[in-house]
């Protein structure tokens, strides 16, 4: 069995981009000496985050890795979510004074984001593929425990089998966890509770955020839009979202996009798992299994 990856192994090919945390990098293989198992010139997206920023924030990838009370990273436990191929994964952990640095699976393709607007809008049997990819990736990190909270076309990559991947699991946090809820998320895709600072927050969160990007995929446009984070949130909060008047939408496409931008998390499709989004009319031709095991055409054809 190969020893685990660490940075000394891997060559810095190019940026991948940045931000106000840190960067990604395209990196690649290249172990010396090699071990047997290695394949070398195997590429990853190492991402680097700074400390500071997250101490500041007081904000630890929990999803990736558990930080220990001497902000060592243990490398065995570094990884609470089982491999998925439809959630990123985690290959290697380290850090050093300034940066912590995570290894993981390279997604080639592009965000949704970009595909979305390469092609805009998609069709509704396109946009039923690509949702069923995301309810795939609920499932598994919510059967484990975990809400996302930053679901968006951003934090989704398409694959080159044309399957997507759910990225960026820096805000994640546990179900079960009482605090620590407050601020996070991208105001376009927050629902209702997320704007209220004594809202409960739990899986409802992603699902409303479901709903958020199948109305994009299918509007090219936010369901709910405004100049900043307080016009967005009093929109979500006091209004309803309204399809484009010329847009035609297929009905059941209309129903999910509804009952999963339902106000009340307690009423909101999901909130009881993923079965029942899996159940409603829009899927009612999906075969899951088929689905699961990435072998069905990548738009329509189920």
């Amino acid at each position: 069995r190969p020893p685990p990856i660490e940075l000394k192994d891997l060559t810095c090919v190019r940026a991948l981009g940045s931000g106000g945390w840190g960067a990604a990098l395209l990196t690649r293989l290249d172990r010396e000496p090699a071990h047997p198992l290695d394949m070398p010139g195997t590429m990853f997206a190492t991402k680097y985050v700074t400390k500071a920023m997250m101490w500041q924030q007081e904000l630890v990838s929990i999803s990736y890795c558990r930080l220990e009370s001497t902000k060592h990273i243990e490398r065995s436990t570094m990884c609470d979510l089982p491999w998925n191929p439809f959630v990123c994964g985690l290959i290697a952990a380290e850090e050093d004074e300034k940066n912590l640095y995570l290894t993981l699976e390279l997604i080639r393709g592009g965000t949704l984001r970009d595909r979305l607007y390469d092609d805009a809008p998609f069709d509704t049997e396109t946009a039923r593929f690509y949702i069923a990819n995301l309810v795939l990736a609920f499932n598994h990190i919510h059967e484990h425990g975990y809400v996302h909270r930053d679901v968006k076309p951003d934090n989704i990559l398409v694959g080159e089998d044309g399957y997507l991947c759910l990225i960026d699991l820096g805000f994640a946090k546990r179900e079960t966890d009482d605090d620590g809820w407050d601020g996070m998320g991208t105001p376009q895709y927050k629902p209702p509770e997320a704007f209220n600072p004594r809202g409960k927050h739990n899986r409802a969160l992603d699902w409303w955020a479901a709903g958020c990007t199948l109305y994009e995929l299918l509007a090219l446009e936010y369901a709910y839009g405004g100049k900043d984070e307080d016009e967005i949130g009093a929109r979500v909060c006091n209004s309803d979202y309204k399809f484009p008047r010329d847009l035609k939408v297929d009905p059941d496409a209309r129903d999910l996009i509804a009952r999963l931008l339902e106000k009340d998390p307690s009423k909101r499709l999901g909130t009881n798992g993923a079965e029942e989004v899996m159940r409603h009319p829009f899927f009612k031709d999906v075969d899951w299994v088929k689905m699961r095991r990435r072998q069905l055409p990548v738009s329509g054809g189920y």
